[in-house]
């Protein structure tokens, strides 16, 4: 019973009436608040209708939109189930009556707590529950739109003219809810709806069979090429032989039907095709007996709607030159015994589930590539750029149907790509939701959202499954995490049902059911045993998660992944993983709890879960990625930690890595501040702040700042006083001592440091830590020989270094291949130093492009270029190398050095004397800045720029560059007597020079 199309009275076989109201909030309209529903006469009116029929029946107020704080305690239901006095007592003065009055109504009054989704989603999710009531009945579902639409017409023709007047409103609302009551009345024949007439309706429009129609061309189509020559090679058109039938199997809108169809069309010069609907078995036997007439038009009722075990295969014509496109199944039992497995007649299955019989082709149908992602935007909005084009592309992941659907949004509400992008950063699920699409009456989201649906009704570990496949990163994910769970105790009671629903999945019985429920819609895909979903399903699975249960899942999933990722590791390191692969299983690790982290945070999540993640995030960007995002990972661990209580061990465990990657990125003076705050957590004198202290040591080492590295050192040794140091201790500490003795040019005493600590590595129990002494004191041994001039000593130092690391990736390893490249090249083996170069910079890759360790390793490339005589290559290298290494502050100043030294050199051989100028003064600078004015190196530099200030003609600051070369000579420099007659020609020449230019200078 019917008024208006927003208002609606049930009428009950036991006799239980109800008027329903419905009242939609306009776009940007917030939630309904008390004021609200008073202003707009919502309580007014039900109240009057509730006291027009005597006091009786149940009267529902629904809304797409929710309740804010205020009209919360007028939400009666089993969470708030009687109001309070407060409340009543408000409302009785509003309407102005007694306060008993309103308990009694507000006892009748229901206002529905759960928003009701927008019109589109109503009549798409309406369109879906009606076909798969049609395919139960025998029906065609395939007319499941057309029979919603006559029910929606029938409706509103059963439907009064709302009255403008209140009063007329009340009346006829109030003499609607007597007339079905009684079932008797003047307007209960015109208004009355009942349930037997329209399924009636249903069944004489799902009784009348469309024909299968010929599929046409679309314009618009782009890509698959790949797909078509597939399924050419599969279906073998033309020839006379039979071929299996060919499924393409996805997720829902993700373009079969549109890829068999175009196929079909663009084929059509060798075979005739058709496309027979098949959503129901019940409607592929009718399309199939509507489409050839030599099908016996009574089909047996067992092979059309029976168990499809007892069912007779359908005996279909044998035409090579006839393709039929079999579309829409999402039950492999709707073809069982139907579909020939072998026939001269082509088949293209199109279908959710991944797979339907043995002896068909499967074919996945993935989403579109990003070109021609972009490709297909740019046909339909041609006005915006290829840049925010491809964003939404991104966004949307090459996914047709959204594509589809996001640029009819842009057109239909004339906006933007950005103002897309905005709307869908804001709210991603109901944005799908919005635009058309021809030919697919349900939008993107409905689709997963009603399949999901149906499978979580199915398998009780679908939701925990999907949810963990929601909140992960779209890359696959080893299914194995299953397998290895922990319950993470907290001060709450036991764990969460989030917790526990995950732990049922550890059953591998559990697990397959639920996979194989979810694979059946395509919405998660299993293979060699990783699963993966897209990132729309991920998008809408996410919203279905009960907005006050999301804390919780963020938190069981991110225990989930660190415990995983953990459980490998561990796995890895017991079998002797090679070092590579371990690398890789981080990285997939990394990309999931970095977007599970996110999750966390945004529905603020437990702090000390989401501290231990950031802190794993940024210890894995350390060891395989980017130092700058790993900075950013810890900076925020390090914030989070400050705002929980947390062991003293804790913060200083973030703090000292963050310290450690500061350092490393070159952020020296940063990575002091954050050992100053390391240091304050612990008391004076403690065991933890002399670690701190000699952190401090090590950051002015590092960044060659060697002065203040031996006064903070001395500091470190005044306050150990009596303590006994362990072996690591001791060989770290001489380490250090020895790297600040050579920057401060006492090679002998560095040298001799070394070599008392290589002498105590065999003490080291640990493997691991004994490999890892073994290559940073052979590194530094060999660096300490090479700048004493001492290079085949040096050499199998650095080869040991390598050695010990040549399996391990990271960037501790290329500064290893770094140090013996350049011995190698000192020493002419250019072979050997370009074979670990390449190396290098695939180790140094994952730090991207502008990573400090590609940029050393570009340097050493240019000069190998520039020895080899090729100036270009030289060039590029070398100048990339400096944009890079001047980013890297104090620690790179060495590497940067030699990089302008050997493009200083460069300019000089192109007779670019200025240039060369130019880069032979800064090379000198920071020789003097980090080794002091009696740099082994320094002589070298000082002969180069005098030559460039003579090319220049700038004789004078040539004559000031020779002369210091002639002191340092006269000091006995390391290189004296290499040098002593090169320099000494260059002095010859260069005064020579000075000499005619004062003879010929005029008065």
């Amino acid at each position: 019973m019917l008024e208006w199309a927003t208002d609606y009275v049930l009428l009950t076989g036991d006799g239980r009436k109800e008027l329903v109201s419905v009242k939609h909030r306009e776009p940007g309209q917030d939630d309904w608040s008390y004021a609200a529903l008073k202003n707009e006469n919502v309580f007014r009116d039900l109240h009057d209708v509730w006291k027009a029929m005597g006091e009786s029946g149940t009267y529902v107020f629904e809304s797409n939109h929710g309740f804010s704080r205020t009209a919360k305690p007028y939400v009666i239901d089993e969470i708030n189930p009687r109001a309070s006095r407060e409340a009543s007592e408000k409302l009785a003065h509003d309407l102005a009556i007694d306060v008993d009055e309103a308990g009694r109504f507000l006892d009748d009054l229901r206002l529905r707590r759960e928003p009701l989704p927008d019109r589109t989603t109503i009549d798409a999710v309406a369109i879906r529950d009606l076909q798969t009531v049609m395919a139960e009945l025998g029906l065609d579902p395939m007319r499941a739109e057309d029979a919603y639409q006559a029910i929606v017409r029938r409706m509103a023709a059963a439907s009064t003219q709302r009255p403008d007047a209140a009063a007329a409103r009340i009346q006829r609302l109030a003499g609607l809810m007597h007339d079905v009551a009684s079932r008797t009345g003047p307007s209960l024949d015109r208004h009355y709806v009942a349930i037997k007439d329209l399924r009636r309706l249903v069944t004489e429009i799902g009784t009348a069979v469309s024909l299968a129609l010929a599929p046409k061309p679309d314009p618009l189509f782009v890509g698959r090429a790949p797909e078509m020559d597939l399924l050419d090679r599969f279906l073998s058109l033309g020839s006379d032989q039979e071929v299996t039938p060919v499924v393409l199997t996805g997720m829902p809108g993700i373009g079969k039907s549109a890829l068999a169809r175009q196929y079909a069309t663009e084929r059509g010069e060798v075979v005739f095709a058709r496309v027979v609907p098949a959503d129901s078995r019940a409607a592929l036997a009718q399309g199939l007996r509507e489409l050839l007439p030599s099908i016996p038009r009574r089909l047996d009722s067992a092979a059309i709607a029976g168990s499809p075990s007892t069912g007779q295969a359908l005996v279909l014509p044998e035409d090579p030159h006839l393709l039929l496109i079999i579309d829409g199944v999402t039950d492999p039992a709707v073809t069982e015994g139907m579909i020939p497995r072998r026939s001269r007649t082509r088949f293209i299955i199109t279908a959710t589930p991944t797979h339907l019989d043995d002896a068909f082709s499967h074919l996945q149908v993935d989403p579109l590539g990003q070109e021609e992602s972009v490709n297909y935007l740019r046909s339909i909005l041609a006005d915006e750029s290829f840049e925010a084009l491809g964003q939404v592309a991104e966004v949307l992941d090459g996914h047709p149907l959204g594509l589809v659907q996001a640029a009819s949004y842009c057109r239909a509400q004339h906006i933007s790509a950005s103002g897309f992008l905005k709307r869908m950063a804001a709210a991603p699920a109901p944005l799908l939701e919005r635009g058309r699409a021809p030919d697919h009456p349900i939008t993107t989201a409905v689709a997963i959202r009603e399949f999901f649906r149906i499978a979580v009704e199915g398998e009780p570990g679908v939701f925990p499954l999907a949810t963990v496949m929601a909140c992960v990163a779209p890359e696959p994910l080893p299914e194995s995490i299953f397998e290895h769970q922990v319950i993470v105790r907290s001060d709450d009671d036991g764990p969460s049902p989030a917790e526990t629903a995950l732990l049922s999945l550890s059953d591998v019985l559990v697990r397959d059911q639920a996979i194989a429920a979810l694979h059946q819609f395509s919405l998660v895909i299993r293979n060699a045993e990783m699963l993966h979903a897209h990132t729309l399903v991920q998008t809408v699975v996410r919203d279905e998660i009960p907005v006050q249960d999301r804390p919780a899942w963020a938190r069981a999933c991110l225990v989930l992944l660190l415990h995983g990722a953990r459980a490998i590791k561990d796995q890895d390191e017991d079998d002797g993983e090679d070092e590579a692969l371990a690398a890789n299983r981080a990285a997939i690790f990394g990309s999931h709890i970095a977007v599970a982290v996110e999750y966390a945070v945004d529905t603020e999540s437990d702090p000390y879960i989401i501290f231990a993640a950031l802190g794993w995030l940024g210890l894995w960007q350390m060891r395989y990625g980017e130092l700058s995002i790993a900075i950013a990972y810890l900076t925020r661990c390090v914030q989070v930690g400050r705002n929980i209580p947390l062991a003293v061990d804790e913060s200083s465990g973030a703090l000292r890595q963050l310290a450690n990657a500061q350092r490393a990125a070159g952020l020296v003076d940063e990575a002091l501040v954050t050992v100053d705050a390391w240091s304050r957590l612990y008391p004076a004198g403690s065991s933890e702040t002399r670690e701190a202290l000699l952190a401090r040591a090590q950051t002015y080492a590092y960044a060659a700042r060697y002065p203040e590295a031996r006064d903070a050192f001395a500091a470190v040794t005044l306050a150990d006083g009596d303590q006994v140091l362990d072996i690591r201790e001791r060989i770290f500490r001489l380490s250090l001592l020895a790297d600040i003795n050579r920057g401060l040019g006492f090679s002998k005493e560095a040298l001799a440091g070394v070599t008392a600590a290589l002498s105590l590595t065999p003490d080291v129990v640990d493997e691991g830590q004994q490999r890892d002494h073994l290559a940073a004191l052979h590194k530094q041994a060999g660096i300490i020989l090479r700048e004493s001039g001492r290079l085949e000593e040096a050499l199998p130092h650095l080869r040991a270094a390598y050695t010990a690391v040549e399996n391990l990736p990271g960037v501790y390893t290329t500064e290893i291949i770094l140090a013996l490249v350049n011995a190698l090249l000192d020493l002419g083996h250019s072979d050997e130093a370009r074979v670990l170069v390449d190396q290098g910079l695939l180790l140094a890759s994952p730090r991207g492009d502008n990573s400090l360790a590609r940029g050393g390793f570009l340097q050493v490339r240019g000069r190998m270029a520039l020895e080899a005589g090729d100036p270009d290559r030289a060039q590029v290298d070398l100048e990339a190398a400096i944009a890079i290494l001047r980013t890297g502050g104090d620690p790179y100043r060495v590497n940067l050095d030699s990089a302008y030294f050997n493009l200083g050199l460069l300019h000089q051989t192109q007779h670019r004397f200025v240039e060369a100028v130019d880069c032979l003064s800064k090379a000198r600078a920071l020789e003097i800045e980090v080794y002091g004015p009696d740099s082994s190196d320094l002589i070298l530099i000082e002969f180069q720029l005098a030559q460039a200030h003579f090319g220049a003609n700038e004789h004078r600051s040539a004559h000031t560059a020779i002369t210091r070369c002639l002191e340092l000579i006269r000091a006995g420099h390391p290189q004296a007597r290499q040098m002593r007659d090169q320099v000494l020609t260059v002095a010859v020449a260069i005064d020579m020079e000075l000499g005619i230019g004062m003879l010929q200078r005029p008065e």
